[in-house]
């Protein structure tokens, strides 16, 4: 995993900024010195019995600080494909497939897409449709997601929230689901690395457990 680190980490966020409305905080590395909340279980769903015919579809990366769309999107095609490696070394069993929906998939529009999903939506588990507005036409049964949120308050302090799905394609319905958070600067590879190898693992050594 560590041969990635390098040669993600010297992605420019610099390049094609013209007049944000709010500069992004100075870089700040946390490198490995990082606290993962892993709150308690309540909301949790486990009923993954294997990794075997899954794919991976993406993680959607949502920035909420009123910074220059072009960074910020610079910033999600960063995220995206770093969690592309991770998943695929530490979850090797599981498929990539494509992520072209989600590319042009503006927030306004997943935010209608997803309202009726798990835990926003807590009256049912979710709503099959806003499961169906997020699967990846795929071959396999089982489809992986992610959906990280960043917040930037006092203008220095990230909060980096993550949902981690899998979905049973076909039936329409959660079949795992954890909600993990750090506290980190977005940008730094180091400690993004870390954070989604903890949480791919819990994952991995769930589902092995049963």
């Amino acid at each position: 995993m560590l041969w990635v680190i390098p040669f993600l980490s010297c992605i420019s966020y610099s390049s094609g900024i013209a007049r944000p409305r709010e500069d992004f905080p100075p870089y700040r590395s946390c490198g490995t010195d990082i606290l993962i909340s892993d709150p308690p279980a309540d909301y949790e769903i486990n009923e993954l019995h294997d990794l075997k015919d899954m794919g991976y579809s993406t993680t959607y990366h949502h920035i909420i600080f009123p910074a220059d769309t072009l960074e910020k999107e610079e910033i999600r095609r960063f995220t995206s494909k770093l969690s592309k490696y991770i998943v695929k070394d530490v979850l090797p069993e599981v498929s990539e497939v494509s992520d072209d929906k989600f590319r042009s998939m503006s927030y306004l529009e997943y935010y209608q897409a997803t309202k009726r999903l798990y835990p926003t939506y807590l009256p049912n588990r979710s709503s099959p449709t806003a499961i169906e507005n997020i699967l990846v036409p795929s071959p396999y049964r089982k489809q992986l997601f992610m959906n990280l949120r960043t917040y930037i308050q006092n203008k220095d302090e990230y909060s980096n929230y993550l949902h981690v799905y899998v979905f049973d394609a076909r039936k329409k319905r959660i079949l795992y689901y954890d909600f993990l958070r750090y506290t980190c600067d977005i940008r730094d590879s180091v400690s993004f690395s870390l954070f989604m190898n903890y949480s791919l693992n819990k994952l991995k050594t769930t589902v092995s457990d049963r």
